[in-house]
Formats: C-alpha cells, structure tokens, sequence
C-alpha cells in the first residue's frame, strides 16, 4: 500500500515537474517572440526617423522618392497596428507613452507629405525643413519609449523568470537535463535581448544604438578628439530595382562587414538607417582619421576586386568631421561630416555624368 502510495506521490512529482517545465518553456518562447518583436519596433521606429530625414533631403535636393514616402506610410502604420507585411513579426507596444509618441510621429509624418507636395509646385523649403526637424525629435522620443518600454518588459521577465525558477529547482531534483535545456531557453532569450541594439541582419549597431551612442556625447563632452564619419552606400536602390531585395541586402551586408572589419580597431560603426552608416571614433585626430579612410578604401578594391556579380561591387561616399577637447558639438560634427559626405556624392556623380 505504501509503495503504491509512493509510487503515486513519485508520478504526482514527475507530473507537477512536467507540469512546470511546460509552462516555463511556453513562457520563455512567448517571452522570446514579446522581445523579438518589440526589438523589431525599436528597429524600425529608428529605420522611419531615418527614412524621412532621406526624404526630406532629397526633396529638398528636387529628387521625388515616393516609395520611400509609400514604405513610411506603410511603417507607421505597421508600428501602431501590428498589420502590414507577415514576414515581420512585430509586436505592438501596448505602451500608452510609445503610441502616443507614435500618433505625434504620424501627425508630424503628415505634415512633412503635405509640404512636400506643396514644394514640388515651388514652395519654400524652410517650413518642411522644420517639420522634418520636429518629426526626427518625435521619433528619437518614440524610440526611447520602445527602449523604457524593452528594459521594464525584460526586468519583469527576469523577476518572473527567478521566481518560476526557484519552484522548479526545488521540483526538479534529479532532471537537471531539463533544467540545462531551459537554461538555454533563458540564454536565448538575453541574445534575442542584443538585437534591440544591433541590427539582426547585418551584424552591426542599428539605429537605436547609434542614437544612444550620440547621446552619451549630449550628456557626457568628449575630453580628446573625437571623429564622426557619415557614410552613404550608392545605387542601393538601383541594386533593388535591377537586382531584388536579396541582392540589395546582400550589398548592405558586404558594406556593414567591410566597415566593421576596419573600424572595430578604431571605435564604434553602426547603421545610422537604410543606405546611411556612421562610424565615431574617440581619442582620433585627422592623422588617424585618414588612416582609417585609406584601409578602408584599400579593402573596398580588394572585395570590389574579388566580387563575382555586379550587385557585389561596393561604392560609397563618406565625409568626416574630427572635434577636438570638445570644441565642437556632437550634432555640430554630425552636421559636418554630412555636407562633407554630399559634397564627395556630388562630385562622383559629376565624374560619372562627365564620363
């Protein structure tokens, strides 16, 4: 009878453990796909600030990007309802501070289109240069409600994660299999945690990151010099068109390589947003800067060389700006570095028409 008895309380445990693990293991997955998703928010809340800084300039250059003004329309909506395109699995923010700052963001967004239409038929550009201007602020403060939001959603994970643990090492006992096995679940989780900083397809700081990144310089002036350098990757667009998405990915990924293979020695690279890299470099003067530019365009002909499709070959304008025991702003150097990139694109394009 008390074996039987024994017998019973040893499947009531294994059941109880059972029991346990599977609800561990669907919250951990429901955990990963929450993080996943929101990660993906924050990326493409930074990909729209991007995005309509590029429209903004190109129109105020005179060239119309409407499927870049089509893909933003698409992207906020996507953000603020969960629909859009089934390959992204995002997941909506129930964050009252992220989606108010995301109505103000498609308020603004609207305002930038109206503009933009009215200087297409010859009005002044200075007033959609201050909605971009407002529109991009509206955005870095979406982003750091997606990032308050990430941070709170993961500390509550890990409380609940510490408490679901205690009760299932104390049922466990001899499986510590299982216990491994939802270990990894749990490691998981914290890389998945990683992609809310850097982008999931190509390795390298993403926008958010880059954004936190110039911030820290807002807060915290730089001592020695300090290097920006903007990149614009060329005929991404061309590539996509001629070639499909998967080439032009293919092409955002050699150049994210190619610039952190040169720059990790040096300093922090990231993608500042769709074709545009940034690459800030402490304790850099313009000596080293120009060491860098020179190892750099030394392995862009060596991978040009070595590129077996016509999508592979890499073509890019940069511009730099170095600031010295803080005489300059970060946003100054930003600024600099930036007219210092299109007027190297101008010049490219120049030799290109002439040739």
């Amino acid at each position: 009878m008390k074996g039987k008895r024994g017998k019973n309380a040893q499947l009531s445990y294994i059941g109880m453990v059972m029991v346990i693990f599977v609800l561990i293991a669907l919250f951990s997955i429901n955990s990963i796909n929450n993080i996943r998703g929101a990660s993906y928010v924050m990326h493409y809340t930074g990909f729209i600030g991007g995005a309509t800084q590029m429209v903004v300039k190109e129109e105020m250059q005179g060239h119309k990007n409407d499927s870049l003004i089509q893909l933003i329309d698409e992207m906020i909506f996507m953000l603020q309802t969960g629909e859009g395109d089934d390959e992204i699995d995002i997941t909506v923010l129930v964050d009252k501070n992220y989606q108010d700052k995301m109505k103000r963001v498609q308020n603004e967004w609207e305002n930038i289109k109206t503009e933009i239409y009215k200087v297409r038929k010859g009005a002044d550009v200075d007033l959609l240069y201050d909605y971009s201007e407002n529109t991009y602020e509206d955005i870095n403060l979406a982003s750091y409600a997606a990032q308050a939001y990430m941070e709170n959603y993961v500390s509550r994970i890990k409380t609940t994660m510490y408490f679901i643990y205690i009760v299932f090492f104390l049922l466990l006992g001899l499986f510590f299999y299982t216990v491994t096995k939802n270990s990894r679940l749990t490691s998981k989780a914290e890389s998945l945690n990683r992609m809310a900083y850097y982008d999931p397809y190509i390795g390298i700081a993403n926008k958010a990151y880059c954004e936190k990144k110039i911030n820290n310089y807002l807060e915290n002036s730089y001592e020695g010099d300090l290097t920006v350098i903007i990149f614009d990757l060329n005929d991404l667009k061309k590539v996509n068109d001629q070639y499909g998405h998967q080439a032009g990915d293919a092409l955002i990924r050699n150049f994210a390589l190619t610039l952190d293979t040169v720059g990790r020695e040096y300093g922090f690279v990231g993608r500042y947003g769709g074709d545009e890299f940034i690459a800030i470099f402490e304790n850099c003067d313009e000596l080293l800067t120009k060491k860098f530019m020179k190892k750099f365009v030394l392995l862009l002909q060596k991978v040009n060389s070595e590129a077996k499709n016509p999508w592979e070959k890499i073509s890019c304008a940069a511009g730099y700006a170095v600031g010295h025991k803080g005489d300059k702003k970060i946003h100054d150097l930003l600024k600099e570095a930036d007219q210092h990139m299109y007027q190297v694109k101008n010049k490219m394009k120049e030799k290109l028409n002439q040739e």
